[in-house]
C-alpha cells in the first residue's frame, strides 16, 4: 500500500493506493455513516455493496459509467434526489466509479449547497491513473467538459483489485495516461516504462501499484502549483487531448476517451516530428512507447477532415487557430500557436 498527501493549492488531498483497501476506507469515513450518499457506477455495486452498507444509511444514487452520465438532465436529476435526501452543508459524496463518475459526482459535489466535502474511489486504471485533483466538469451543446469547477476529493482510494476484473480494453485506456505522463515529464515513471519496454514484459507481470503511484506523482508535480489551471503549469498533463476532444465531438461523445487520448498523442508526436522538435529517434522511441498501450492507433477512414479541424479549432483552449501541446523532446513540452491546417490534414491522412 502506497501513500501521497499533497496540498492541491489550499486544499489537501489525500490519496490511497492498494488491494483490499476496504478497512481503510471504513476507518475515515466511518463516523459520518448518516451523512454519507454514494453515488456508485452500476457495474462495481456488487463489489463494493458491503461497503456501501457499512457507511451510508441511504441508498447508494447508481449510475451508468458512460459519458452521457455527465449531462445537465442527470445532474438535475440527481440534485433533486440529493435535496428530497435533506442533504446539506455537512454531507458527503462518495463517488465509486470511473472517470466519468468522478467527473459527475465531484461537479455536483462542488455545486451542491455551494460545495460539500468530496470522496472518490477510482475503480478504472484510467481513473486511478489520471485521479481528480482539481477538476470536475459535465458535458453541454455536444462539448466535453463545457460546465465545470475546480474541486479537490478530500480522500482518494485507489482499489487495485478492480483492476483484475476490467476488460483488457480498460487496461489499454489507462495505460494511454501513464503512457502521457511518462513522455511529459522525466521522472521515475519514465525510467520504469523504459524497462517494461526493453525487458519486453508481459502485463501480467506489471506492478500496477508502482505504475499508479508514480504516475500520480507526475500529475501531482505539474498541477500542484497551478490550481486554477491559469499558470500553464500543468498544460502538459493535456497532451494529446486538443486532437482526442475533436475526435470525442466528431463522434458525439461515442469515441473512448483511452483510444482518443492516444490516437491524439501520435497526431501530436508527429506533429513534433515535422516541426522537427523530436528527431527521429525519439520520435521512434515515442511511439514505441504508445505501442504499450496495446490500442490500434487508426482514424477512421470515413473521418472528414475540414470538419475535424473546425472542431480543432472549438476546443477550450483554442479559438480561430488551432493551438497543440507539442513535444520539444521526450520529457519536455510547449505550447505552439498557429499550426497550419495543411500540416494537420496530412498527418491525419498519415494515420489512416
Amino acid at each position: 500500500m502506497r501513500n501521497i498527501k499533497k496540498a492541491i493549492g489550499k486544499h489537501r488531498t489525500d490519496i490511497t493506493i492498494g488491494d483490499n483497501l476496504d478497512n481503510n476506507i471504513a476507518d475515515v469515513l466511518k463516523h459520518s455513516k448518516d451523512q454519507n450518499q454514494f453515488i456508485v457506477s452500476e457495474s462495481v455495486v456488487p463489489r463494493f455493496r458491503e461497503l456501501i452498507r457499512k457507511l451510508s444509511l441511504k441508498e447508494p444514487i447508481i449510475l451508468k459509467s458512460q459519458e452521457c452520465v455527465k449531462s445537465i438532465e442527470t445532474y438535475t436529476n440527481v440534485i433533486n434526489i440529493c435535496f428530497e435526501r435533506s442533504l446539506n452543508r455537512s454531507s458527503r459524496i462518495i463517488a465509486i466509479g470511473g472517470g466519468n463518475i468522478g467527473d459527475f459526482a465531484g461537479f455536483l459535489a462542488a455545486t451542491y449547497r455551494r460545495g460539500i466535502d468530496f470522496v472518490y474511489i477510482p475503480t478504472t486504471l484510467l481513473s486511478q491513473c489520471d485521479v481528480i485533483l482539481n477538476k470536475v466538469a459535465i458535458n453541454m451543446h455536444g462539448t466535453k467538459n463545457l460546465i465545470g469547477a475546480f474541486y479537490t476529493p478530500s480522500y482518494v482510494f485507489c482499489e487495485t483489485t478492480c483492476l483484475k476484473t476490467q476488460p483488457k480494453l480498460n487496461i489499454d485506456f489507462g495505460m494511454s495516461e501513464i503512457v502521457k505522463h511518462s513522455l511529459i515529464r522525466k521522472s521515475r515513471l519514465s525510467k520504469l516504462l523504459d524497462v517494461y519496454l526493453h525487458e519486453n514484459k508481459k502485463r501480467e507481470d506489471y506492478d500496477w501499484e508502482e505504475l499508479i503511484y508514480e504516475s500520480l506523482k507526475v500529475k501531482i508535480a505539474l498541477s500542484q502549483n497551478d490550481y486554477f489551471d491559469n499558470k500553464g503549469l500543468s498544460v502538459g498533463l493535456n497532451y494529446g487531448h486538443t486532437f482526442a476532444h475533436a475526435l470525442e465531438d466528431y463522434s458525439e461523445r461515442l469515441f473512448p476517451h483511452g483510444l482518443a487520448v492516444s490516437l491524439g498523442m501520435k497526431l501530436a508526436g508527429d506533429v513534433s516530428c515535422i516541426l522537427n522538435l523530436l528527431n527521429h529517434n525519439q520520435h521512434l522511441y515515442h511511439n514505441k512507447l504508445l505501442n504499450l498501450t496495446q490500442l490500434d492507433l487508426k482514424i477512421p477512414s470515413e473521418l472528414e477532415i475540414d470538419r475535424f479541424v473546425q472542431l480543432l479549432k472549438r476546443d477550450n483552449r483554442n479559438a480561430s487557430s488551432v493551438d497543440l501541446i507539442l513535444l520539444k523532446s521526450i520529457g519536455s513540452y510547449s505550447v505552439y500557436s498557429d499550426i497550419e491546417n495543411n500540416l494537420i490534414r496530412g498527418v491525419i491522412l498519415k494515420n489512416r
